[in-house]
């Protein structure tokens, strides 16, 4: 497990998109996306929907590892999407 923590987000078989959202937060590993992130968090990110974060849930499911769902942070919940901004 320790080999896919390290991996790098860029050796991930994920879309433009993703990946654009992921260097923009300033991750670059898989342990930084788990650490730093939660799906919350990511939903709230522009450009960043539930399409891809199913995208990023398989690719990590695949290694054995999921995201925090993030419900247990106050400020994680009901935080609204930003208006005008189109998800994925």
């Amino acid at each position: 497990m320790t080999n896919h923590l390290e991996r790098s987000i860029d050796d991930l078989e994920i879309s433009v998109r993703v990946a654009k959202c992921l260097s923009h937060l300033g991750i670059a590993t898989v342990g930084e996306l788990l650490q730093k992130t939660t799906k919350a968090e990511l939903l709230w990110q522009p450009n960043f929907g539930p399409r891809s974060l199913r995208q990023l849930e398989l690719i990590l499911e695949a290694m054995g590892l999921r995201l925090r769902s993030g419900r247990d942070q106050p400020h994680d919940v009901d935080k609204p999407k930003q208006p005008g901004v189109e998800i994925c």
